[in-house]
């Protein structure tokens, strides 16, 4: 799910990870002064080319997402897990306004559409792997995939 890099020569540290997963820079900044810590989004390829070793699958990959899904619609109707971020807060003494549109939850289980995303799933199993996504870092840097 994630890898990191540490290049000692160019004082740079680089990390890919399949989830959103650049929060965990702030505090690494703050261990590593006077180094470049970036992160890669989602091309582990890249990583994969500096350590000569295949790291993952696209079949296995394509498989997680369907098992991910697969979980989501069968836990059945739950509630929006926001409702719950923002109680907590509240227990907190946190003053918090949410936004209308992003209460407009719909859980998975109740998902029409289900069968069609399975069908794309299965349909990306059987070609070849999509490439790297372009990211937007924490500096709103555009970072195109590198190979």
């Amino acid at each position: 799910m994630t890898g990191i890099h540490v290049d000692f020569d160019a004082r740079t540290v680089r990390w890919w990870s399949l989830g959103d997963d650049d929060m965990q820079i702030v505090p690494f900044d703050l261990l590593w002064p006077g180094w470049s810590v970036e992160t890669t989004g989602d091309a582990y390829e890249a990583h994969a080319a500096m350590i000569g070793k295949e790291l993952r699958s696209w079949p296995a990959d394509v498989d997680e997402v369907r098992r991910a899904f697969r979980l989501a619609t069968d836990a059945g109707p739950r509630t929006n897990p926001l409702v719950h971020v923002v109680e907590m807060l509240e227990e907190q003494g946190e003053r918090v306004t949410v936004h209308p549109d992003a209460l407009l939850f719909q859980a998975a289980s109740s998902f029409a559409g289900s069968a069609t995303a399975t069908a794309v799933l299965d349909r990306l199993a059987a070609q070849p792997a999509l490439p790297p996504a372009r990211i937007v870092d924490r500096h709103g840097s555009i970072i195109e995939p590198r190979p």
